[in-house]
């Protein structure tokens, strides 16, 4: 059985060789560049995920309007649908298409 200052001593040497190899590794250049590249790929994604979660934010809230608001659910069909109430008087204005000058 090894002694305690056996295991020390081996413990001691590990960690100094985990001491000098760690920067060794990191601060070699395809392994220091990857990082980094890394690094910046992950704050993009964090990034892209906010935004995301903005949106689905954003989408709730209009889920739930147009589930509980008559006046929401009116206005969608009205300007997406076309749609008009009986009664409605219905004025179509139609645009000339523009004449672009000869130079």
């Amino acid at each position: 059985m090894p002694s305690r200052w056996t295991l020390r001593l081996a413990g001691a040497g590990l960690l100094a060789a985990a001491l000098v190899a760690v920067p060794h590794f990191l601060s070699r250049t395809d392994g220091y560049s990857r990082y980094r590249d890394m690094r910046d790929h992950v704050g993009e994604l964090v990034r892209g995920n906010e935004e995301l979660r903005q949106k689905n934010r954003a989408l709730r809230r209009e889920i739930h309007r147009l589930k509980t608001d008559l006046d929401a659910i009116e206005a969608v069909a009205r300007d997406e649908l076309g749609l008009v109430r009986p009664g409605d008087i219905v004025i179509q204005i139609e645009q000339k298409p523009k004449v672009e000058e000869a130079p």
